[in-house]
């Protein structure tokens, strides 16, 4: 990325990129980004800033400065050796060149864990080093103390005495398990205590990270620390880059959680997955204060930092990362960021990439762009301030049909007996009953059954029978809008709960929504079916059974033999649904209630002066769509 067209003995000599004396980067290279209208610009990347095996090979943003002929070179976990020509005062300025805020993601003490089979994290004076390192970063990029300050006179002496617009840093990535945890937490705590003392007016988040897939362990887990519930051992084995030590602790002692923070999250996947799972930040967290406006301290804020489609660079490719992003902006009020990864890639003659897709490809003399680039630069080039509703009207079996939720109720279980004393289903609108059966004293003939030679009823209520993964139960199969269930229920023995669906439109394939609760044991909440398929449970390393980000934070052991009470509310915007086991409201959870359609994936926004519709057809054959404002 450096060099200059008068050195005529440098092989990477070009034509530079001169709006900014400070600094020597390729125009056309500058430009692709510019022409992306970026928002910020994350760097250095993700493993590469933890450093693999050793301590020596962390991203130092420190000896990414100065003189580029004298930095200290490194090598790095995708094999190949990093000049540091692009340093970190590069770095800030082109970010400042491109109006984006910079987002530096720098090690948490922790090295890559994909790579570094689980090495002790840095605990003593490591970790106060790399404490230290953020805290001198934040200085040299808006300190203007340049008398007492020494990484803001080191600025000011390298020819920008300004400020950066420093308002967003990650802290780790990718990292997960409980050397991660017992470290961001100290970490989280230092450097705002370091900002309270001498920046206390200056607005920086923090972005925290739960690991590297989008449904794995670690990203369940890495929620439930975030959420307050994580708790674990109480001694860890650290290091202080020579020996080998333990120290206590104590969880959450400057914190009840740390929702506060904006999460990373990272996934690479197909094309399937992606287009499965437009609707995946619907079911996410969000709290609201009295006022019904979001309480930033407790609701979910997501920072989709890596993602694209494994359908490397192709349109189909393209056009699936798009449907997931009108997913982003539909859910903005919890996808705060998102970032495709990786930005840019050197076209190689023995073809041996280290990582594809990648958005911008270039080599010595020219530069391509992809359809994936085309497709971020139409979002971000067109962004309102306000994502507004809408409605849609299509056609269905030959009839033209409103796409909104609707459908039955179901009752089911497996690999349990469970005793369900009665049912009723109130209409939202006018608290009128729309359907009751009290199963202790008879058995309505307006219900239909699964697996029904596992089903009898007796003066206790219904006995739901089921010894193996096959469900058995009942539902009632209607086009109800708004509507509240209300069932009374006992597990008599068994690993799971009962399991409660509503929007119920048809059995084979199945498609609705099902509230579980103790799910196999170890989980509550909420599965979605879309045609049969849970989104959440495609791709590898998926081990996710339910929707959402709080799977693990809403898990309560049940007790056989205790009544419950499941309340489940249906209506044309959210879903709510919760538990009650004697011992108040357990299980809680709402999410956003949005028929999935899959015909157009679309999200229209406005700002002061523009409405912006952006329509996705996923499907090969053209599509006739008629707008109403």
């Amino acid at each position: 990325v450096w060099g200059n067209e008068e050195e005529n003995i440098s092989i990477s000599s070009h034509n530079n990129y001169k709006s900014n004396p400070n600094y020597r980067l390729r125009p056309d290279l500058v430009k692709a980004l510019w022409d992306l209208n970026p928002k910020f610009l994350r760097f250095p990347g993700g493993c590469i800033s933890e450093g693999a095996f050793l301590w020596d090979n962390v991203f130092d943003w420190k000896q990414t400065i100065g003189s580029i002929e004298e930095r200290k070179e490194n090598y790095n976990l995708w094999g190949y050796s990093m000049t540091m020509g692009l340093g970190y005062f590069e770095y800030f300025q082109l970010a400042e060149d491109l109006n984006a805020y910079p987002l530096p993601v720098m090690a948490c003490g922790v090295l890559c864990q994909a790579r570094s089979d689980y090495a002790a994290p840095a605990g003593g004076s490591l970790r106060d080093y790399y404490i230290k390192n953020f805290t001198d970063l934040i200085d040299f990029a808006i300190s203007t103390d340049f008398e007492n300050n020494f990484w803001a006179n080191k600025r000011k002496e390298m020819g920008h005495p300004e400020p950066f617009k420093l308002h967003y840093l990650g802290v780790g990535n990718e990292n997960w398990g409980d050397e991660f945890f017992a470290n961001f937490e100290i970490f989280k705590y230092e450097i705002e205590e370091y900002m309270k003392k001498y920046h206390p007016n200056h607005e920086l988040h923090i972005i925290s990270t739960v690991g590297a897939q989008a449904d794995d362990e670690a990203f369940q887990e890495g929620w439930k620390f975030l959420h307050g519930d994580h708790h674990s051992v109480d001694k860890l084995q650290f290091t202080d880059g020579q020996n080998l030590f333990y120290e206590d602790v104590e969880w959450y002692k400057h914190a009840s959680d740390y929702m506060d923070t904006i999460v990373d999250e990272h996934y690479y996947r197909s094309n399937d997955y992606l287009i499965n799972n437009v609707d995946r930040y619907d079911f996410y967290k969000r709290v609201y204060d009295e006022n019904g406006k979001l309480n930033e301290q407790k609701t979910s804020k997501v920072f989709v930092g890596e993602y694209a489609s494994t359908d490397k660079n192709t349109l189909r490719g393209a056009i699936s990362e798009a449907a997931l992003m009108t997913g982003f902006e539909n859910n903005s009020d919890v996808v705060r960021m998102a970032s495709y990864a990786p930005l840019f890639n050197k076209v190689l003659f023995d073809s041996t990439y280290r990582w594809t897709p990648d958005l911008i490809w270039f080599d010595n003399e020219d530069v391509w762009f992809t359809p994936n680039y085309y497709n971020q630069k139409m979002f971000a080039n067109n962004l309102g301030s306000r994502v507004l509703n809408t409605q849609t009207k299509g056609f269905y079996n030959g009839k033209k049909v409103t796409f909104e939720p609707e459908g039955g109720v179901m009752v089911t279980s497996t690999s349990s007996n469970i005793l369900v004393e009665s049912i009723k289903i109130v209409d939202n609108t006018d608290d009128k009953i729309i359907f009751e059966n009290d199963f202790r004293k008879e058995l309505s003939d307006k219900l239909s059954f699964i697996s029904e030679e596992n089903i009898s009823r007796s003066e206790d209520g219904l006995l739901i029978k089921s010894d193996n993964a096959i469900p058995s139960g009942f539902y009632i199969l209607e086009d109800w809008k708004n509507y509240r269930v209300d069932i009374k229920w006992q597990r008599i023995s068994g690993i799971n709960g009962l399991f409660v669906a509503v929007g119920l439109e048809s059995i084979t394939p199945k498609t609705c929504l099902e509230y579980v609760v103790d799910y196999q044991g170890h989980t509550t909440g909420l599965r979605v079916f879309k045609n049969g398929v849970e989104g959440y449970k495609m791709g590898d390393f998926s081990t996710s059974v339910v929707a959402g980000n709080m799977r693990r934070s809403l898990h309560h052991q049940l007790k056989n033999k205790v009544q419950i009470v499941t309340t489940i509310s249906f209506d044309p915007k959210n879903i709510k649904a919760y538990y009650n086991d004697g011992e108040g409201k357990k299980g809680f959870l709402t999410a956003k209630n949005r028929k999935y359609n899959n015909e157009i994936f679309h999200t229209v926004s406005e700002d002061d002066e523009n409405l912006y519709i952006k329509i996705v057809n996923i499907h090969g054959i053209d599509k006739l769509i008629r707008f109403s404002l």
